[in-house]
């Protein structure tokens, strides 16, 4: 079934932009929300590199609307509520300068469903069965919050500072590891039913959900923003690289 796909490049350049103008605008906002750690960390070269990110926006913002131009009018219109959900994700527009994000419980779950649906887009519109389709979506999701969940583990002074409840919070930091390795066994065999069960395509999910456990397992007492935007988000990137490798043969 992967070989029914055709990557859309203009669909992948948008969602590039787009989560570079999404991710610049958080840290913007992020650092101002929390100017007592600007001297430490990962908040110091955020603060140090503020104008520098100011400038990712604009670049990001002027991708977006290149990358829309090439994109159907039923495209855009799909896009409209993840864009909606993005948007309130990083922008304090609640009151008491609130985002959506600050609300207990919320963030991992906006994340992995604002992930999964720009994913699962061309598949929703693609030759795929609706039932398949949800199944694929799911498994993504699932794929999307496992790797969320050390990040609120390495959050977890920040989120107690802002009295917001996450997973790790509530339960701990050892359940919170294997709710983690539990969602991406969920998840392996998920995509191994989902694209067909072939031996081909069990090697491609073998290989991303284990190296992306073992990225997992070595995040603890990491807190390296290099490690997790590099290795742990940077598993999204290597599960499309692999899934493209597969294609091209």
């Amino acid at each position: 079934m992967l070989a029914r796909l055709r990557i859309d490049y203009d669909y992948l350049w948008l969602v590039f932009f787009s989560t570079v103008w999404i991710y610049s605008i958080h840290r913007i906002v992020g650092i101002d929300k929390l100017k007592s750690e600007n001297d430490s960390g990962r908040f110091a070269v955020i603060s140090r590199y503020k104008n520098h990110i100011k400038l990712y926006t604009l670049f990001s913002t002027v991708g977006i609307v290149w990358s829309l131009t090439n994109q159907s009018f039923q495209t855009i219109l799909l896009l409209i509520p993840v864009g909606l959900i993005s948007c309130s994700y990083v922008i304090p527009f609640l009151k008491g300068g609130r985002r959506i994000r600050d609300y207990n419980y919320v963030k991992i779950l906006l994340i992995g469903f604002v992930w999964a649906y720009i994913s699962c887009l061309p598949v929703f519109q693609s030759e795929v069965v609706y039932g398949k389709s949800i199944l694929i979506f799911i498994e993504k999701m699932t794929f999307v919050i496992a790797i969320t969940i050390p990040f609120d583990i390495r959050d977890l002074r920040i989120d107690g500072k802002m009295n917001l409840l996450t997973i790790p919070k509530v339960i701990g930091l050892t359940k919170s590891y294997w709710i983690s390795y539990g969602l991406l066994s969920l998840g392996l065999i998920m995509f191994i039913t989902n694209w067909g069960g072939t031996t081909s395509n069990s090697m491609i999910g073998l290989l991303v959900y284990f190296m992306t456990g073992f990225f997992i397992m070595l995040s603890k007492h990491k807190s390296s923003d290099w490690y997790f935007s590099g290795l742990i988000d940077g598993s999204l990137l290597l599960r499309g690289l692999v899934i493209w490798s597969a294609l091209q043969i």
